[in-house]
């Protein structure tokens, strides 16, 4: 599999769309992602009760206001890539100096995160992660620290009566300009949806599996 991945990364298949990142980069940056999936799952096979490689980030557990009162029929959550994302944005800086420093990269190195799971990202995951790429949001290159990928460009659907917390922190360097970015996504969902990054693209099954493929909603 690092073979099958490294022969891609050379051939330019697989690389963040932002093309920013040196192919000597890319390469080191696969390798440890490889290294470090090994070591976490001979962790697991050892039944280890703690993972030097592992973080669990919870937020809804710990740290997010969940809201109090809710009409019937209407959940809260945050989903998993909003968990990650916070966490990154939480430990950014010495995140990102322990990587560039683990892989001998300049400073200024730009950090692969990716994003990949089980199913597609939905509608507003993926609002919140392409406001997050630009304007000096977590993941814009100008930075210099992260990049975000995922290897589909597929949309899922937004899902009716589910308040979604996201990883607001994501959206710019400072809380208050944040709050203002988070408040216009949640407005454009009602007041623009044509402006929304789903809008206009091919329908994709409801839970479709995170894949280029149009078939993704078949499990079998």
């Amino acid at each position: 599999m690092r073979a099958a991945a490294r022969a891609e990364v050379t051939a330019g298949i697989g690389r963040p769309s932002e093309g920013a990142l040196p192919v000597d980069s890319t390469l080191r940056q696969l390798d440890d992602a490889f290294d470090t999936l090994s070591r976490v799952l001979q962790d697991a096979a050892r039944a280890a009760s703690t993972f030097d490689d592992l973080v669990v980030h919870t937020p809804m557990q710990d740290g997010t206001p969940k809201l109090p009162l809710l009409p019937d029929g209407v959940t809260q959550t945050m989903h998993a890539e909003q968990c990650i994302e916070s966490a990154i944005a939480q430990h950014a800086a010495p995140w990102h100096c322990e990587a560039v420093a683990r892989l001998d990269l300049p400073a200024d190195a730009l950090i692969v995160v990716p994003m990949a799971g089980r199913f597609v990202p939905c509608a507003a995951c993926a609002e919140v992660e392409a406001q997050s790429r630009t304007q000096g949001g977590l993941f814009d290159p100008a930075n210099g620290k992260f990049v975000l990928h995922r290897s589909s460009q597929r949309i899922g659907m937004a899902f009716a009566n589910e308040v979604q917390h996201i990883a607001q922190s994501t959206l710019a360097s400072t809380p208050e300009l944040a709050a203002r970015r988070a408040q216009v996504i949640a407005e454009r969902f009602v007041d623009a949806p044509q402006s929304l990054r789903a809008y206009g693209q091919p329908v994709v099954p409801d839970y479709s599996l995170d894949t280029e493929s149009e078939s993704s909603g078949d499990e079998s």
